[in-house]
């Protein structure tokens, strides 16, 4: 069993050399797609090191901008957001106190507080974009499509709660204008608050330690703090508090995973290893 790894690490890397001499574009024989065979039972970061260094770098460095962007556009805006209270508001309160949770009068409560509500609205936008900018290049580097549009659906969901403040940016401040904009802001909020968790939970089963147990962690402590969130057991945080333990492991999970990814020593273990053995 031990002589055959060495074979399957010379005809692995045959394989790939071939594809990439044919411009990466078609199957090899039999229908043979090395990317898609690979990424079954290889590491997530060495296949597509192999496959297209340079573009998955760029989807990595898109996830840690947005997530470091985010975060930093957080702090920003609390700080210029007088009365801002972090435990018992929530972070959405920051592009309009209408979605704090304590402020519910209509049209009083939709007034936006500037420059703290641009700084926050656009970070949205930003993030939303580069996930979903991110998702798109990955989609054409790896065969893991359901974690890859994972990624798509959270851009896409950071870019409706961005969306859900043009309504009031645009003067609009009737009750139905409200309804309106916190459904579409509550759609977003919950699908990244669900569905981002998961997708780093997910790659556990294709990531190298320690990033495989970093990821898991911080998934399933933000599933926790979700349910605790969404049922009002704050322990003591206050609302605000209790809906950071949700967002910021997000925030943290994207800068970790897109930093792993964009190259360094454990991208390029196994290939250096496929190389040498050739």
């Amino acid at each position: 069993m031990c002589s055959a790894e060495p074979n399957w690490g010379r005809k692995r890397f045959r394989v790939f050399k071939s594809f990439r001499e044919s411009g990466g574009s078609a199957q090899l024989a039999g229908g043979f797609h090395p990317i898609t065979a690979l990424s079954r039972d290889s590491y997530f970061l060495s296949v597509l090191t192999l496959a297209s260094r340079s573009r998955v770098a760029l989807a990595g460095s898109l996830l840690l901008i947005g997530g470091a962007w985010t975060i930093l556009s957080i702090t920003i805006a609390e700080s210029l957001t007088p009365g801002y209270s972090v435990s018992n508001e929530t972070i959405s309160g920051l592009g309009s106190p209408i979605f704090s949770g304590i402020c519910n009068a209509v049209p009083s409560c939709v007034t936006l507080i500037q420059p703290a509500s641009a700084i926050f609205v656009f970070a949205k936008f930003l993030n939303g974009i580069l996930w979903l900018w991110s998702g798109s290049i990955l989609r054409s580097a790896t065969g893991r499509r359901r974690f890859v549009l994972a990624i798509s659906v959270v851009g896409v969901a950071n870019i409706l709660v961005g969306a859900s403040y043009l309504p009031f940016y645009l003067g609009g401040t009737s009750a139905m204008v409200v309804v309106a904009a916190g459904a579409v802001h509550v759609a977003g909020a919950f699908t990244t608050f669900v569905l981002t968790p998961i997708a780093a939970i997910s790659t556990y089963r294709f990531t190298r330690t320690p990033l495989r147990y970093f990821s898991l962690v911080l998934g399933a402590f933000v599933l926790a703090a979700n349910f605790l969130f969404l049922t009002g057991n704050y322990f003591g945080m206050g609302r605000g508090g209790m809906e950071r333990m949700v967002a910021y492991p997000l925030y943290l999970w994207g800068i970790g995973f897109g930093a792993s990814i964009t190259g360094g020593p454990e991208w390029d273990t196994q290939v250096s290893d496929a190389t040498s053995s050739s």
